[in-house]
């Protein structure tokens, strides 16, 4: 039979289709059709002003939206099939409508969905958030956020993110809440903003950035309690830098000489009652403790300092109004870390290590106590932990549900000037988490619109008053 087939192949051209689909016939499959084209399904925003706003397209595949403008779901859907964009979350202060949102893919991309979003509640603004980006050298800013006194949710401030001086590696407040400060470590310098007590803008002042000390990698800054002294730690040199603050502008007089310290000092905390300042040293192992003469701004070593507090000192929180002291160790022998507890002699300064010291406890970056020392908050694996303060002992009990839902790798915690909200920087996901707190057992959840889009690797973050 094939040889026939094959002999006739030569009579004619039509013989030959004829023969061919024969011969075909019976040794393979048909070919199925062809998969049905793609369409993307995008919609149109308009009157968005608040912050939170989630579209969702069938019941899933979210879309997160900032701002007015137009945006494509990130997956299409099959011509011929249905799609459905609703609301998931709505925008804080603000109700929004989808019109034409529902249909079937046609032969071209859905363009036709409209989403329009009207204020519905007047917010008011208690203080304000600002969150450095840092490490990427293109990326070396600010994020500024206000904070929603009704629920704790952040709402972008207009120019944000703000410019910095180089890469940022802290960030403070002054008491006043007037002034923000970031030490910049690749350009050895602090710069200085004025904030603005209305829109949470930020400007610098006159003469910003200020110099530093040559090659001293400014790692971390704090104001003292009147505000009229900062204090920097220099990393690669080993010391501090005391500079007098402007209290109405905000411009810095350097004091030489530097204050020696230990080694790789990595950060620095006033405790609450102002007399003293507590220098973490990674480096050298220990915490440095100066008191702080009130009226000159200058620091002199308090007997027994520096104190030991195992391997890489990096951060230092205080509990019970000052009482305790809890400083993070980056790394110990055995183990991944840990975190070495003190008592505080109000007196003389001098730190007693508390029983127990140092405890198992594994921080991801800096700790932070609420101001009066209730809780303790310690960013931990992709999560935040928090730990009730035992006022007569500085013990720490781990609050239940701890730890609570965060971004990939937090890093740095604060409080807003209230104390009902938490705020956790997500290195990794490049969020802030917001949480209300709760003040009788310290259990956290979320608040609305939480989490918030912040700039590149987020990493410090600090809050300030509205006056």
């Amino acid at each position: 039979m094939r040889r026939f087939i094959f002999s006739l192949v030569f009579l004619t051209s039509a013989a030959t289709v004829m023969l061919l689909g024969l011969g075909a016939c019976g040794s393979s499959e048909p070919t199925p059709p062809p998969p049905a084209p793609s369409r993307t399904i995008g919609v149109s925003v308009s009157g968005l002003t608040g912050s939170g706003l989630v579209l969702q397209n069938n019941g899933g595949n979210d879309l997160s939206i900032a701002s007015d403008g137009t945006f494509t779901f990130t997956s299409a859907v099959a011509q011929g099939a249905a799609y459905a964009v609703t609301v998931r979350t709505q925008p804080v202060g603000q109700t929004c409508t989808v019109s034409d949102g529902s249909g079937t893919a046609g032969s071209a991309n859905v363009t036709a969905v409209k989403v329009a979003c009207t204020t519905t509640v007047a917010v008011t603004i208690s203080g304000f958030v600002y969150v450095t980006s840092a490490i990427d050298p293109g990326n070396n800013t600010i994020s500024a956020y206000g904070i929603n006194t009704a629920n704790g949710s952040l709402i972008p401030i207009a120019g944000s993110p703000f410019a910095t001086g180089g890469i940022p590696d802290g960030v403070a407040v002054s008491p006043s809440g007037k002034f923000l400060v970031v030490p910049n470590e690749t350009t050895q310098n602090v710069s200085v903003y004025a904030i603005n007590a209305n829109t949470g803008v930020l400007a610098p002042v006159p003469g910003s950035p200020f110099a530093g000390v040559a090659g001293g990698s400014p790692a971390d800054a704090v104001f003292d309690r009147s505000g009229a002294f900062l204090y920097v730690v220099n990393s690669s040199t080993n010391n501090l830098t005391v500079y007098a603050v402007d209290i109405n502008t905000g411009v810095l007089t350097l004091r030489n000489p530097p204050v020696t310290v230990g080694v790789q000092p990595q950060s620095l905390a006033v405790d609450p009652s102002g007399k003293y300042l507590l220098v973490a040293n990674g480096g050298s192992n220990n915490v440095s403790v100066f008191a702080i003469d009130a009226t000159t701004g200058a620091l002199t070593t308090v007997a027994g300092s520096p104190f030991d507090a195992g391997r890489f000192a990096y951060d230092i929180s205080f509990g019970a109004a000052g009482k305790y002291v809890y400083v993070e160790n980056a790394g110990a022998t055995p183990g991944p870390g840990s975190l070495s507890a003190f008592s505080l002699d109000p007196s003389t300064g001098a730190l007693v290590p508390l029983p127990g010291s140092p405890l198992a406890i594994v921080s991801n970056g800096y700790l932070r106590a609420d101001a009066a020392g209730t809780f303790l908050y310690v960013p931990v694996g992709t999560g935040l932990s928090v730990y009730s303060i035992n006022a007569t002992t500085g013990g720490l009990t781990l609050v239940a549900g701890s730890p609570f839902p965060a971004g990939n790798d937090p890093s740095d915690v604060n409080l807003d000037p209230s104390g009902r909200f938490v705020y956790v920087t997500n290195f990794g996901s490049q969020t802030v988490t917001g949480y209300a707190i709760n003040q009788t057992t310290g259990q956290l959840t979320q608040v609305p619109g939480s989490p918030f889009a912040a700039g590149t690797k987020p990493l410090r973050i600090a809050t300030a008053p509205r006056p």
